[in-house]
């Protein structure tokens, strides 16, 4: 059962037409787009996120009883599972393990559970860097708590629930970004956010820039294992700092690894561990200089920052391909772009454009017709800054 119509009611048809009675409640949850700050998440650095204007939604309604049913509609999967029995992972149909990991964190967390059937829809591209699986785990962890009759969550705590489903569950050493920015996010404003402390401040995004985004459509499937890799590898470096330079400098995590550090550190670390450390110590650095840039308006530097920082990924951290590097350089080549850079993990998925507003419609026509060249042909589509996950009634 495919819905081609995004808007509620549509939902809320396709709902009953499967589960023969009206939903009751829908939680969605936006997926994002980090301008800045790639792989500085779980080093307890800075990151400068959005959410998007596209979610995953959850119609559902509750049951007397402890099943969940669900049916996602962008894949026509049904699926059952019962929250009596012993929680796993199942490889049949990959989406069930975001919504099973929330209600096995809750249960380990002593929250109530209670059946539900819910119709799942998204418009967020698939395993493209865009955040989809944290965008269903926040509106999940929304759905579940709206039908235990307590008290809704703050934010960080929605986010830090979702968090420990996918590290816990799925099996992704992710930083907490993804989540926070889903759940916390605010309307026409990027979060610059410590991931050391999660504290945060909301950065106007001015109205003469506009982020395109450009999906490239390319396999990611190296994501996952690299990503816990690069963590790995993060983790390996840090040790070695703290333990030669402690009488040098004050670390404690990756986000104390200052730029002088950084260079002392290149006379013991393996050529790769200092690549990657010198990767998040400058990437902190352009954070906090995009968000300077944007306070003055100076989206020409932001740009020149967001070609720095797609560079750093290529070079230093190894993380983009040679589709995510054709498509910055296309992008950075058509009238109307200050910069571009890949966002999310990397391997594959979306490269990001700081565009000039007045000039966006004619940027994206003529980025579409010289993407054509590439095979597949990305997706090109402007985003803008929407507000994070909530959960409504049905009318």
């Amino acid at each position: 059962m495919f819905v081609r119509d995004e808007s509620d009611d549509h939902l809320a048809a396709a709902f009953t037409e499967r589960f023969g009675r009206r939903p009751e409640f829908i939680a969605r949850a936006p997926g994002r787009v980090n301008l800045i700050g790639e792989h500085t998440d779980y080093n307890g650095g800075l990151v400068l996120p959005i959410a998007i204007d596209r979610q995953i939604r959850i119609c559902f309604a509750p049951r007397d009883d402890q099943t969940i049913n669900l049916l996602s509609s962008n894949f026509n999967q049904n699926a059952s599972f019962s929250l009596e029995l012993p929680l796993s992972k199942q490889n049949k149909y990959f989406w069930v393990n975001y919504v099973k990991g929330i209600a096995d964190v809750l249960q380990r967390s002593r929250y109530q559970t209670r059946g539900f059937d819910g119709l799942v829809y998204g418009n967020i591209p698939i395993a493209s860097g865009l955040s989809s699986s944290a965008a269903l785990e926040v509106a999940t962890v929304l759905a579940f708590i709206r039908l235990s009759g307590q008290s809704p969550l703050k934010p960080l705590e929605v986010a830090k629930l979702a968090q420990q489903a996918e590290n816990e569950f799925v099996g992704v050493n992710c930083g907490l970004m993804d989540q926070f920015i889903s759940a916390s996010a605010i309307k026409g404003c990027a979060l610059k956010i410590s991931c050391d402390t999660m504290v945060f401040t909301p950065i106007e995004i001015p109205a003469d820039l506009a982020i395109v985004v450009a999906n490239t459509k390319l396999n990611r499937s190296l994501a996952g294992s690299a990503y816990n890799h690069r963590r790995a590898e993060c983790e390996q470096a840090l040790a070695s700092i703290k333990s030669r330079l402690s009488n040098r400098f004050e670390i404690e995590t990756m986000n104390d690894v200052s730029i002088e550090a950084v260079a002392a550190a290149q006379d013991f670390l393996p050529p790769s561990l200092f690549r990657r450390i010198k990767h998040v110590a400058t990437e902190n650095q352009r954070v906090a200089a995009a968000v300077e840039a944007l306070a003055d308006g100076d989206l020409s530097s932001l740009g020149q920052l967001f070609n720095a920082s797609h560079n750093s990924l290529r070079d230093d951290y190894e993380v983009s391909s040679k589709g995510l590097d054709q498509v910055t350089s296309l992008m950075r080549a058509t009238a109307g772009c200050y910069g571009a850079r890949l966002t999310g993990a990397g391997f594959g998925g979306c490269a990001i454009a700081a565009v000039e507003a007045s000039k966006v419609d004619r940027f994206i026509s003529q980025l579409t017709q010289v993407s054509t060249a590439l095979e597949p042909t990305p997706e090109v589509f402007l985003t803008r800054p929407v507000a994070g996950a909530s959960v409504s009634e049905v009318r």
